[in-house]
């Protein structure tokens, strides 16, 4: 964020601004593969031929998560240009702002599903289907108590916050471009 900051404030372009963001991604690999070397003593990295039903068992729920993922990055990311060519490039930045407050909501929700996975994935692979149950019952009853309040205080205050942070004018034209 304070990288993103300077950039801005010295009058980098968007340029700068990706390339800084693409070397934080890259310095977030290497740090988090750094970790699983020191955490795991036995990983290793080898150029042998892959076993079959390791494969298929990565795949298998790999693949959904890539699909799911890829899924969401594309129905968020093709409203602005569907919205762009409509109503014009000035409508976008009516529909991206009061959208980041949806997104950094769900955030939440997506961060908790990818801690509930694993749990799930092993309880599902021991056949455990009454502690799986109860852990999705539970889980879906602590994503209501987190996200609730979020959600209620967004229905209930959405509009005055938007005047708020974004002005009367912008919150009125954002409403225009949402509904």
């Amino acid at each position: 964020t304070g990288v993103t900051i300077w950039l801005v404030e010295t009058g980098h372009g968007l340029v700068a601004l990706a390339v800084a963001h693409a070397a934080a991604g890259c310095l977030e690999i290497a740090a988090k593969t750094w970790f699983a070397f020191r955490i795991v003593p036995g990983l290793g990295l080898s150029f042998a031929r892959p076993d079959r039903l390791a494969v298929r068992a990565l795949l298998g729920y790999g693949g959904w998560a890539v699909f799911t993922s890829v899924a969401m990055i594309l129905t968020w990311q093709t409203d602005p240009i569907v919205i762009g060519l409509a109503l014009g490039p000035a409508a976008v930045t009516h529909f991206a702002q009061p959208g980041s407050l949806a997104a950094q909501a769900r955030a939440i929700l997506w961060a908790a599903c990818r801690v509930l996975a694993p749990a799930a994935g092993a309880l599902e692979a021991r056949g455990d289907r009454t502690q799986l149950s109860q852990l999705l019952v539970q889980a879906c009853r602590a994503m209501l108590l987190l996200y609730g309040p979020i959600l209620a205080y967004l229905l209930a205050l959405g509009d005055p916050f938007l005047d708020a942070w974004l002005g009367a004018g912008f919150r009125g034209e954002s409403v225009a471009v949402l509904a």
